[in-house]
């Protein structure tokens, strides 16, 4: 078996592909790191951009969690951390194979993961529309990680969203890469209940420790030929980047996006 993992390089894509690579890292065979949603653009438009689609509140959060992962992963550095933090520092602790690219649908890294004889392609926090020649290169399966329950909560952050529309419950969805965004058959599907004192970032956490496991019980069923992907039925529905009004009403409902004891989750997790 042959894993080929595209993903960005931070604290919640290392979350969700813990478990993965502690029980296939021999099949890993290589990690293709992807700009974030802003990488591409200087300091000072970052800023702006997040500022302009959903307030102080977002960009601090977004700032904050950004930060906090630098410190750790220093930490981590000198011993004081066990959670390697980055996914980079993750697979080299581990001897994968790194690539960095700054667009996954380029021909050379095409070829190359054709070359590598590929079972699975699987997206983790992946910010780039994935071509048709790309998904149709895995042997096994081409596989994508969303935390809505589709179709429902098909786009961007739908777990923001779903705080912000005051569900009990968010989806996490393990599913096919299809040519349009979250379209794709699901693979498998669990849900995680949004407790009264859950900030946005407790969820997002307790979310990437569950599909985190999820991805490997789907690897399982899959070898051993009990996977049965299904449609997406139902009333779908799409949402963009949180707005203003989306994170207004987070805090409306009882919620925040973040808690200070939040930024020391490695600290405590004993999983990691």
């Amino acid at each position: 078996m042959r894993i080929v993992i595209l993903t960005t390089n931070s604290f919640f894509s290392y979350l969700i592909l813990k478990g993965l690579i502690n029980n296939y890292r021999h099949s890993v065979v290589s990690i293709v790191l992807l700009p974030s949603k802003y990488n591409n653009r200087s300091f000072f438009q970052t800023v702006l951009e997040v500022y302009r689609k959903a307030g102080i509140r977002n960009f601090l959060y977004r700032a904050i969690t950004s930060v906090n992962s630098y410190i750790l992963s220093c930490f981590h550095k000198v011993g004081l951390v066990r959670s390697p933090i980055f996914v980079k520092t993750f697979a080299i602790e581990n001897n994968i194979p790194i690539l960095e690219s700054g667009n996954c649908n380029r021909k050379a890294l095409i070829e190359h993961i054709r070359k590598l004889d590929t079972d699975y392609l699987l997206s983790v926090n992946v910010y780039q529309k994935i071509c048709s020649e790309l998904i149709d290169t895995p042997g096994k399966g081409a596989w994508n990680i969303h935390f809505g329950d589709l179709p429902k909560y098909r786009g961007m952050s739908p777990y923001i969203w779903a705080l912000s529309n005051n569900e009990d419950s968010i989806g996490i969805t393990i599913h096919e890469l299809a040519r349009a965004f979250d379209t794709g058959r699901i693979i498998m599907k669990e849900k995680v209940v949004i407790k009264e004192d859950d900030s946005a970032m407790s969820l997002y956490i307790r979310g990437c420790e569950k599909v985190s496991k999820m991805l490997v019980e789907a690897i399982e069923k899959n070898e051993s030929g009990q996977l049965e992907p299904v449609n997406q039925t139902g009333q779908a529905s799409y949402f963009s980047y949180p707005n203003r009004v989306c994170i207004y009403r987070i805090h409306q409902n009882g919620h925040r996006l973040w808690r200070i004891r939040d930024l020391f989750y490695p600290l405590y997790d004993n999983d990691i």
